[in-house]
């Protein structure tokens, strides 16, 4: 240590390496008595003296914190979007990712909508299309099925509003 005061560990091995000290902590403590600021020699002969084991207490060199990569900005293309457009917009905002408005391929993220080609997709891109879940794009279809959901599950679509389908629902109201 500075001017030959204290105690800082080069090397770990064994017992104390298992037990997470490592190289640079500052030995503070030989078995009750504090040593911080004591001579070198002074520390190095109560280690040689010390019955074992010897309870060493320590203070553990401070890391800086690393650097995080910088990642590359996620950007989405949104020359498909259509009819979702504002959600997605929104999506995106709350992100933080990048909308990029014209036709761009190479983009993190293609949007697509229901009949639009795939072609021209780069391998890495993931298609994600569930075309069973088309109908519940329909405002009508979507409300009968959460109205079925709820009276079969009343906890589970709790979320749900009352929702009523014309001319069908007319005498509930």
């Amino acid at each position: 240590a500075a001017g030959g005061r204290g105690a800082i560990a080069r090397a770990v091995h064994g017992v104390a390496e298992a037990a997470g000290v490592t190289p640079g902590s500052s030995i503070l403590r030989v078995n009750e008595r504090l040593v911080e600021g004591s001579p070198a020699s002074v520390i190095q002969g109560l280690l040689d003296e010390a019955p074992l084991p010897v309870t060493l207490g320590l203070r553990l060199p401070t890391q800086e914190p690393k650097r995080a990569r910088r990642r590359q900005r996620i950007s989405v293309c949104t020359a498909n979007c259509r009819g979702s457009y504002r959600v997605v917009n929104e999506g995106i905002g709350a992100l933080g990712w990048q909308e990029v408005p014209q036709p761009a391929l190479d983009s993190s993220v293609v949007w697509v909508e229901h009949s639009d080609s795939t072609d021209g997709l780069c391998p890495v891109q993931t298609m994600s299309r569930l075309e069973a879940f088309l109908p519940y794009c329909r405002k009508v279809r979507l409300a009968t099925c959460l109205n079925t959901w709820v009276k079969e599950s009343p906890d589970e679509f709790a979320f749900a509003p009352e929702t009523w389908v014309l001319p069908d629902d007319a005498a509930e109201l």
